[in-house]
């Protein structure tokens, strides 16, 4: 049970942070004004379909528009199935990271409840700063190996001279989102690692001052 409590912060750092940046309307219609989406489709036209696609990846409602071909669509089909379990671990990791926390308090473990917190914000920021790094690195070959890992064929495979769905999504788009998806979550990290320091009884300003930080993180193991 304990480390199905610290599998749950740790996913939560992101999957918090996808879902708060995959809502978030004002960055996609600042990408069209961006990236001259609405001057090509017209505004209208694009937040329609955008509209529309949110829903549809988000099991609201088909997807009838004509704004995007059959082979975008087939794409889309997978698209919406990833979309959709990582929203669906959202609300799993949520109600075990509740169920969790209430049993832990309940049995009086506040002592492994902070470290717990601890490790999982420490660990979220590890992963945030590689993942931030290799974005800077090469974003193109991450976001390559993300699609060979992640669908089991090669519809996203689009010609972008006749894929509106790459007009309207290009490449900065996507690196842009990470790097909101990768700020969320290191303030998420942030406030997690704040959280294992309230319950340890440590104060900020007496940590600094001690020079602590060793033994408050490696002095004890989950």
């Amino acid at each position: 049970m304990r480390i199905v409590f610290f599998l749950c912060i740790f996913l939560l750092i992101f999957l918090l942070g996808f879902r708060v940046a995959f809502y978030d309307d004002g960055y996609y219609q600042k990408q069209f004004e961006m990236n001259k989406v609405y001057e090509v489709f017209g505004k209208e036209r694009v937040d329609d379909a955008n509209k529309e696609l949110l829903a549809y990846l988000n099991e609201d409602g088909p997807l009838q528009t004509d704004f995007f071909n059959d082979r975008e669509k087939q794409h889309l089909v997978d698209v919406q199935g990833m979309v959709g379990t990582a929203l669906n671990g959202f609300y799993l990791a949520l109600f075990l990271f509740l169920a969790t926390t209430l049993y832990f308090f309940l049995t009086k473990q506040k002592d492994f409840l902070s470290r717990a917190f601890l490790w999982a914000g420490a660990c979220g920021l590890v992963v945030i700063l590689v993942l931030f790094f290799m974005t800077l690195i090469d974003f193109n070959w991450l976001f390559t190996l993300f699609h060979v890992l992640g669908f089991q064929n090669e519809l996203w495979l689009l010609n972008p001279v006749d894929s509106n769905l790459i007009q309207m999504f290009p490449l900065s788009f996507f690196y842009g989102m990470l790097v909101r998806i990768l700020l969320y979550a290191a303030v998420f990290s942030l406030l997690v690692i704040l959280v294992g320091l309230y319950l340890k009884k440590y104060a900020l300003p007496e940590i600094f001052r001690s020079r602590q930080w060793g033994r408050l993180f490696f002095s004890q193991k989950i």
